[in-house]
Parts: structure tokens; C-alpha cells; sequence
């Protein structure tokens, strides 16, 4: 009788899992609710799964697969902590609060500020342990951080993203270029998007309006409106800030990087 059973396809992504492997794991569970009455819905951590930053390996990679999270078509479930990109805390026999398993790790404080216990508390201990960087990994410190670049700051803006029509209800078509895994949402009579993550080692630059899995669904021109990667203060930000126009045919995205283009609704066929 449930109309949105948890889904756990992307619960287990951990480091190794590459473009190609990702594309699957979406694609399985789209097609196993396709013409179902289950609300599409993701999820990457929970308390029973080492977290994101850990299981991967790569803390660049948190917002990666926060903008895969908040752009799949369904509703994003987030582990509380995966907006700044907490991991996995050591816990020593004397603080284990769960005896049955090793699931206290990824149970650690919610990380609010540099304060004593990062702000969690005012009393004289913590449940478990404080993760060591939690003065600088915090909310209130990621906030302040005003570069636009900080899981908190991206993940912000993903979630403004996460409120347009071909977010919400557009169609999905995915692909997988070079160690590229991208997808096109569009409604409509709405404004299109293209979300493009780099899950590997190596740089790939990419034509996308060429490479899409059909024709006429991604124009040659876009603009950034959400950048996943360290950007900021480099020649890279005079190419793919937000707020650019740029063109889509000759797009270079390097490791741990994710962009979220978007277009007028005219700029492809109304075929969608």
C-alpha cells in the first residue's frame, strides 16, 4: 500500500562505480517503476550506510552526487550532514552506542558551527564523538564561505534547481560520454536542462548536442546555473561560472566536476 518505498539503487555507490556503472543503476530502477503508481525517489546515505565522502573516497565528490540527488526525476531523501560533506567518524570500543553493528560512524553530531561540540549541544558531553574538522567542516562556516563552491552553498542551489517544472515532472533521457554521465529534464513549454558529472579520473570534453541519446533534445547554447567543483578563482571561472552563457558543443568537465546548464524552452524541438 506504500505509493513511495524507500529506493536503495544508489545507497551502496562507492568508489569504482563509474559513469557507465551509474547510468545502470538509475536506469534499472526507472525501469522497474515505469507505469507504476511508486513515486519515483533517491536516496544516497542513511544511518546504516557509511557516508558518501567516505564510501567514495573523494570528499570533491559530495556535490557531485548532490546534483545527481536533486535532479533525478523524484523526490531527494538526504542523510542529514551529506549537505557539508561529513564522513565516516572512528569510534573506539569505550563510545560505541550501537554494540550490534558498526553503524555508530556515519551517527556522529550534526555539524552546525566551530563552536564546543560544532554548536550541537550546550551540555557537557555528545552521544558519540565530534568528527576532528568540524571547526572547519560546518554549516556555519560553509555558509560564510561566499565562494559558491562549498557542498552547503551547492547544494542550496540545487535545491532552487530542484524546484522547476522539468525537474520536477520533465522527461529524462541519460547518456554516458568519456566517463561522462549526463541527462536532459524537459517539460514542455519550459525551460530545459542538462545535468553533466564527471564520476572519474580523467577530463573528457564533450559535444553534447551530439552525443545526446536523441536528437533535437539538447541545444548548441546553454546557461550555467549550478557548478559542482573547485571553479572558483580559477581560469575555469571565466568559462563556466554561473550566470554564463557558453556553448554546449565543446564542454571540457574535469574530475569531481558536475554543471547544471539550462535553455529557453524554444531553443529545441517541442517533440518532448
Amino acid at each position: 500500500g506504500a505509493h513511495i518505498p524507500t529506493n536503495m539503487a544508489l545507497i551502496d555507490l562507492k568508489a569504482g562505480c563509474d559513469a557507465t556503472c551509474i547510468q545502470s543503476l538509475v536506469d534499472d530502477y526507472m525501469d522497474m517503476t515505469d507505469g507504476t503508481e511508486y513515486w519515483r525517489n533517491w536516496q544516497t546515505g542513511n544511518h546504516d550506510k557509511s557516508r558518501v565522502a567516505t564510501r567514495l573516497g573523494q570528499e570533491e565528490l559530495v556535490s557531485v552526487v548532490n546534483m545527481m540527488l536533486l535532479t533525478l526525476p523524484g523526490t531527494p531523501i538526504s542523510y542529514y550532514g551529506e549537505e557539508i560533506g561529513m564522513h565516516d567518524v572512528a569510534i573506539d570500543a569505550s563510545q560505541k552506542m550501537d554494540q550490534s553493528g558498526d553503524r555508530d560512524p556515519q551517527r556522529t553530531p550534526m555539524q552546525w558551527s566551530g563552536e564546543r561540540f560544532a554548536g550541537f549541544t550546550e551540555g557537557n558531553t555528545t552521544w558519540l564523538p565530534v568528527a576532528a574538522d568540524y571547526k572547519e567542516r560546518n554549516v556555519k562556516a560553509q555558509k560564510a564561505h561566499g565562494a559558491g563552491v562549498t557542498p552547503l552553498e551547492v547544494y542550496q542551489d540545487l535545491s532552487k534547481v530542484h524546484k522547476e517544472p522539468s525537474i520536477l515532472w520533465g522527461d529524462f533521457h541519460s547518456g554516458v560520454y568519456e566517463g561522462i554521465y549526463f541527462y536532459v529534464r524537459q517539460a514542455k513549454g519550459f525551460e530545459g536542462y542538462l545535468v553533466a558529472l564527471n564520476f572519474g579520473s580523467t577530463s573528457a570534453t564533450v559535444n553534447f548536442p551530439a552525443v545526446a541519446p536523441e536528437q533535437d533534445i539538447i541545444p548548441d547554447m546553454g546557461e550555467v546555473v549550478a557548478v559542482a567543483g573547485e571553479i572558483a578563482g580559477s581560469s575555469r571561472a571565466m568559462e563556466l561560472d554561473k550566470g554564463m552563457e557558453v556553448t554546449l558543443d565543446n564542454i571540457r568537465i574535469l574530475p569531481g566536476e558536475g554543471f547544471v546548464f539550462k535553455w529557453k524552452p524554444e531553443a529545441v524541438g517541442q517533440q518532448m
